[in-house]
């Protein structure tokens, strides 16, 4: 289908300790005008003493001929802790229902496996933990997410990713990746978000 997209992003650094990111993203859906939605949000970031944090939120609103589109919320937040060799860091995210992703890939956001390639009808919180640490050569990571609905108290599953990197050479890299999707016994019976996943890369 045919569509228009206009980005606008700013980012600011006031701080040494402190960026600010000013964004808006406005999708015109040309063939199916009623959808059209647009996304105005800020992000801040930084880090202090090797205190790892941000903070995002942004609105969608009905753009243009828009008259289907809800208007939805989305935030996210995370503190963490981090070196010159390793990090970790606490993330907490939530899209209310009807905040539309269509046009991103969700894959490096909510898990490896893909079983949420977009926002449940009843929305998404996304609570997880995720490590990073170099040695020997190698860069590991490590992700252990928890998915519930936003709208409910419903839970949707969990998931472990980890993969291991190591540069070959200097423009060949190996990487080992893996995830591991559980539903749990109250997961929506439509779409695969009920079904268990294991998937495994070599690169």
């Amino acid at each position: 289908k045919d569509m228009k997209a206009e980005f606008l992003r700013l980012r600011l650094q006031p701080w040494t300790f402190l960026a600010v990111t000013p964004f808006l993203f406005a999708v015109d859906e040309t063939t199916a005008p009623a959808t059209s939605y647009q996304h105005q949000g800020l992000r801040l970031e930084g880090k202090w003493s090797g205190l790892l944090y941000e903070a995002s939120f942004a609105r969608q609103r009905r753009y243009k001929d828009a008259r289907t589109t809800p208007e939805r919320l989305y935030r996210q937040g995370s503190l963490g802790y981090g070196e010159k060799t390793w990090s970790v860091r606490v993330v907490h995210e939530e899209l209310e229902c009807g905040f539309d992703t269509s046009l991103s890939s969700l894959h490096g956001f909510y898990g490896w496996s893909d079983r949420l390639s977009k926002t449940p009808t009843a929305g998404l919180v996304d609570q997880y933990v995720q490590g990073e640490m170099k040695r020997w050569g190698f860069l590991f990571e490590l992700q252990s997410h928890r998915f519930k609905a936003y709208a409910s108290n419903q839970s949707y599953g969990s998931e472990l990713d980890f993969s291991v990197g190591y540069p070959l050479t200097k423009n060949l890299t190996f990487l080992l990746k893996a995830a591991d999707y559980r539903a749990d016994s109250g997961a929506p019976t439509a779409g695969s978000l009920n079904k268990d996943l294991r998937k495994l890369w070599l690169m």
